[in-house]
């Protein structure tokens, strides 16, 4: 065999593999980084109704089998409108499958293993100034996603049914005047107390669950100065972030304080479930409090309370 013609022939064989090499490898040329996309559930909490804001900020949490990548975790990605970018990305470092755990709103600083110490109780019942937009205080949002290098972007969308979710629980005591009683308006109303509810507890950014903490009694809540909405005084409606939790007993107690009198119930409810809004429709008249048919919404309704109560 000509051995210079055999050389040309390895040779070219060696450049074509490299080729290739490089169309198939997407790590050829170094780490890639990974980009996504996300819209949110059904919220009722933020500014928007079902997605995020510029400037708003989320944290990525990567994860390869059940252990956090730990030289990449809680990585702030901030939305500027049309993309989400952070400085410096997560990069792919090889073809393994990546669990990309996100969580809303990101927290700069987490306690080990990357949890957030949550406490529902009253002075925490507040909305604030986050990024720039509104945030009910506690309303923590997660989302979750898996992929690889060869496809290094992420759509946290509701096409893809992995939008972001909430993690807390909501109780909404929805107030309307009985006319028919001869209850005019809710001018009378300054406040109830619910009880007992678990108030402190834990949210795991790098997993999305929430915990009790441990040994935590239940607690009563009391809530004052409900605001009418803009001019309807005959109707009220206040709302808590709660901690997903068994009801004990499988009834919440009700107090409700109106024109000097005191009105006490109970609201038969088996679980404050985790991404659920409970609403209780409260109708106030003079001898007594009725509690029509509770509600569950996914921050929308699905029934889970039948039957009526009557607070007297």
């Amino acid at each position: 065999m000509n051995v210079k013609f055999y050389a040309t022939a390895l040779l070219a064989l060696a450049l074509a593999g490299c080729n290739n090499d490089g169309m198939d490898n997407p790590l050829a040329d170094g780490p890639v980084p990974m980009s996504f996309t996300a819209d949110i559930n059904s919220v009722a909490t933020r500014a928007t109704a079902n997605g995020f804001e510029s400037g708003d900020v989320v944290g990525i949490i990567p994860l390869k089998g059940n252990a956090v990548e730990t030289a990449q975790a809680n990585i702030a990605y901030t939305y500027d409108g049309s993309a989400f970018t952070a400085t410096p990305p997560y990069y792919f470092q090889n073809y393994d499958e990546v669990t990309f755990n996100a969580y809303y709103p990101h927290q700069s600083t987490l306690n080990d293993p990357y949890t957030v110490e949550i406490d529902t109780r009253i002075d925490n019942q507040t909305t604030e100034a986050v990024n720039g937009h509104n945030w009910r205080k506690n309303d923590y949002l997660f989302a979750s996603a898996k992929t690889t290098v060869g496809t290094p972007s992420i759509s946290f969308t509701k096409e893809n049914n992995n939008a972001f979710t909430h993690v807390m629980s909501s109780v909404a005591i929805d107030f309307k005047a009985g006319t028919e009683d001869g209850v005019a308006n809710l001018e009378p109303l300054t406040g109830y107390t619910l009880g007992k509810v678990v108030m402190v507890g834990t949210f795991n950014c790098s997993t999305g669950t929430v915990s009790l903490k441990a040994d935590a009694e239940a607690e009563d809540i009391t809530v004052t100065g409900i605001s009418c909405e803009e001019t309807v005084t005959e109707h009220r409606t206040s709302s808590l972030i709660l901690l997903p939790q068994d009801v004990n007993g499988g009834k919440f107690s009700l107090t409700v304080n109106f024109n000097n009198t005191t009105y006490k119930a109970e609201l038969n409810l088996s679980k404050l479930q985790a991404g659920k809004l409970h609403v209780f429709p409260v109708t106030i008249k003079n001898t007594e409090l009725e509690i029509g048919t509770a509600e569950i919404k996914d921050w929308e309704t699905s029934t889970e309370y039948k039957g009526e109560a009557t607070l007297q």
